[in-house]
């Protein structure tokens, strides 16, 4: 994770169309997503997303 850059990931969940949005796992106190965004050089950035229900 030494190359993570948050502040990228965050403007593409901002700023650019997700494809294929899918809840891949869910229970009583979280969620986890899955999809896709078009990168700036024409291809894709995968993203895995977890957020808390409470």
């Amino acid at each position: 994770m030494l190359n993570f850059d948050f502040d990228r990931t965050v403007k593409y969940m901002t700023e650019y169309q997700q494809f294929h949005q899918t809840c891949i796992y869910e229970n009583d106190d979280i969620l986890i997503y899955r999809f896709y965004n078009p990168a700036p050089d024409g291809g894709r950035e995968a993203i895995l997303w977890s957020s808390q229900k409470k």
